[in-house]
């Protein structure tokens, strides 16, 4: 835990998201903005939940899944 402290996170994709928002902070700041470096994060502080306020189950998923592995016929 220390390392990760020190260090940062471990996920590949938020170290990519960490070096593309710097990027974009510095060409920002080169054309005369004045952005931060967490204006261009996403934001994780709120969880996101669907528009009705329920989350899907397994048997959501499962009901997706195979409706999506049943062949269609052609029109």
């Amino acid at each position: 835990m220390d390392y990760i402290r020190r260090n940062g996170s471990l996920s590949v994709v938020r170290q990519i998201e960490q070096g593309s928002a710097l990027v974009s902070m510095v060409v920002n700041r080169s054309a005369g903005g004045k952005a931060e470096l967490a204006d261009f994060l996403p934001d994780r502080s709120a969880e996101v939940e669907d528009e009705d306020g329920e989350e899907g189950t397994v048997e959501d998923v499962m009901s997706l899944l195979t409706a999506l592995a049943t062949p269609r016929k052609a029109a």
